[in-house]
């Protein structure tokens, strides 16, 4: 069975630069589509993308709802060249970009907020911490094939390049 679903992206920033470095705002909305074939839908699917980097950390998302995804988001980041240190806050709100399976409106999946900070030291050395939280929505049990449920997620790493 063949399925028509559309992508669009609309992404505005700005950056303005300071005697610390550079500090920028985004505003964005990403929408994967969906389309409907009798009962059954499916929504825009990236095989071999990751979304980890686009639709929020906590991976709520790696396969797209079968009513699709908008994702609209606002990035506030500072890269701090004089220090070493470049720092990141994403929050996204998550809704289907088409009615659900059974019919009626769009569904809300929820929200989610992301943080990162990395300092580098030296040429060839990075530390990194980052955090995802994501928020639920009470009304929707599951998106695609994940339990929708609050979900928390840290990393700590290191970097040595060469």
């Amino acid at each position: 069975m063949d399925f028509d679903t559309d992508y669009h992206l609309i992404d505005l920033g700005a950056g303005y630069t300071t005697g610390a470095g550079v500090v920028s705002a985004r505003l964005a909305q990403e929408n994967l589509g969906a389309d409907r074939r009798g009962n059954l839908m499916q929504g825009f699917q990236t095989p071999y993308g990751t979304k980890h980097a686009f639709n929020g950390w906590v991976d709520m998302f790696l396969n797209t709802p079968p009513g699709g995804l908008e994702d609209r988001h606002l990035t506030l980041a500072a890269d701090l060249s004089p220090y070493g240190v470049k720092l990141m806050a994403v929050y996204h709100r998550y809704r289907e970009a088409r009615g659900p399976q059974g019919g009626g409106g769009v569904r809300d999946f929820g929200s989610e907020w992301n943080i990162q900070a990395t300092k580098q030291f030296g040429a060839n050395y990075t530390l990194g911490i980052k955090y995802g939280d994501y928020r639920a929505d009470r009304d929707v049990a599951t998106i695609g094939t994940a339990a929708n449920v609050d979900t928390d997620k840290f990393w700590l790493w290191g970097e040595v390049s060469f």
